[in-house]
């Protein structure tokens, strides 16, 4: 069955018992965390996937999400143990083409996203990145790709910021 990106989707709390049954979240809301649960007790941080604009869901993250980073190593590591012992060679091989295929749909969906057109969406953004709100010790380099302009001011992806150090701290 297809996933539907518009719609509704089922609340923790729903399933927790913690809210009524038939009231439900709005899967065009930006959703922090989407998980995909295997058959063998493994699972995937699909979020990139399933959630409308992957950005807006990292910033809805709480400030100390390296919980979820955790978790997440930690139950892709055990799928990884189960394809290694549960499963024959050309089952394997059918998995891993499929979970290639899913990645490189996550890769692809993740560098769709649009630039943003103010410079309040810009201002730490996970994405992108415009010198005015670079700290002192960061600089744009190579200073292309442009992406797009921003009340005159050019945006550059986010990974073309590089940390300046001091002479001192180079020597140490």
């Amino acid at each position: 069955v297809a996933p539907r990106i518009r719609g509704s989707t089922d609340d923790v709390n729903i399933i927790l018992g913690n809210r009524k049954r038939g009231s439900t979240a709005d899967a065009s809301s930006s959703m922090p965390y989407v998980m995909a649960f295997y058959s063998n007790l493994g699972a995937r941080d699909v979020t990139r996937k399933y959630a409308l604009a992957f950005s807006q869901a990292l910033h809805h993250r709480t400030p100390d999400w390296k919980w979820w980073e955790r978790i997440t190593s930690y139950v892709e590591r055990i799928n990884r143990d189960a394809m290694a012992h549960d499963y024959p060679p050309e089952v394997r091989a059918s998995i891993e083409a499929a979970n290639a295929t899913e990645l490189f749909e996550m890769d692809t969906r993740s560098a769709k996203e649009r630039v943003p057109g103010t410079m309040s969406e810009i201002k730490n953004h996970p994405l992108w990145v415009v010198d005015r709100f670079l700290s002192r010790s960061q600089i744009i380099h190579p200073r292309h790709p442009v992406k797009g302009f921003i009340a005159g001011e050019a945006v550059f992806p986010r990974s073309c910021v590089k940390e300046l150090k001091s002479t001192e701290r180079w020597k140490s």
